[in-house]
C-alpha cells in the first residue's frame, strides 16, 4: 500500500461525509401553531405565505405560470389535518383513516391507490396513498397525496408535479423526508 491508496481512501471519505453533513444543515422547520405541530423541509424550497397552512414549493414565486401556479419542472408539497377541510355545518370530521382518504378525495377522479409504510430509521408510519391527475387534457398535473397518523393526529400530505418529470423519484423522496418529519407540538 502506497500513498496513492491512502489518499484515495482520504478522498472517498470526504465525498460520502460532505453530503450527510450538509443535508442535515440545509433544514428549515414550519411550526404551525394553530394546528399544534411542526415540518422540516429543505431551505432549497420556498415556503409560501398561506397563513397557517403549510406549503412548499421547489422554484421562486416569480417563476409560477399564472392559473397554472407550476411551471415546467415545478412541484409543490402541502401537509393538512383534517379542520382545513371541514368548513360547513352539515360536514362531520372524519373519525378514521377511510373517511378521512374519502373527505380528501370526494371531487376527484382517484387513479391509483394502495398502502405502504414510510420510515427515517427511527420511526415509521402506515401510509395510504391516493394518486390523482388535474386537467382534462395534457399535459397532465399529477398529485400523490399520503393519508397518515402522527400520535393519533390524523394529517395528508401532497406532491404536485408534472406528469413525466424526470425528477418524479426526487420528489416523492422530499415528500416521505417531510412526511417523516412531522412532530407534534407538545
Amino acid at each position: 500500500m502506497g500513498p496513492y491508496f491512502l489518499n484515495t481512501i482520504t478522498l472517498s471519505i470526504v465525498i460520502y461525509l460532505v453530503p450527510l453533513c450538509s443535508q442535515a444543515a440545509d433544514l428549515r422547520t414550519f411550526h404551525n401553531k394553530k394546528y399544534g405541530f411542526t415540518v422540516r423541509y429543505p431551505s432549497s424550497w420556498n415556503l409560501q405565505s398561506l397563513s397557517e397552512h403549510f406549503y412548499i414549493e421547489n422554484f421562486p414565486g416569480s417563476k409560477f405560470v399564472k392559473g397554472v401556479r407550476l411551471p415546467p419542472g415545478g412541484a409543490g408539497i402541502s401537509v393538512s389535518v383534517p379542520s382545513e377541510f371541514v368548513h360547513q355545518p352539515n360536514q362531520s370530521m372524519p373519525l378514521t383513516m377511510e373517511e378521512w382518504v374519502s373527505l380528501g378525495t370526494a371531487r376527484r377522479k382517484v387513479n391509483q391507490k394502495r398502502d405502504f409504510s414510510v420510515s427515517n430509521g427511527k420511526r415509521t408510519l402506515p401510509v395510504i396513498e391516493v394518486v390523482t391527475q388535474c386537467c382534462a387534457v395534457p399535459p397532465f398535473q399529477e398529485s400523490i397525496d399520503w393519508y397518515f397518523k402522527v400520535d393519533d393526529q390524523m394529517f395528508t400530505a401532497s406532491l404536485e408535479y408534472w406528469q413525466g418529470d424526470a425528477n418524479a423519484n426526487e420528489l416523492r423522496k422530499t415528500l416521505q423526508d417531510v412526511v417523516v418529519s412531522i412532530r407534534l407540538a407538545r
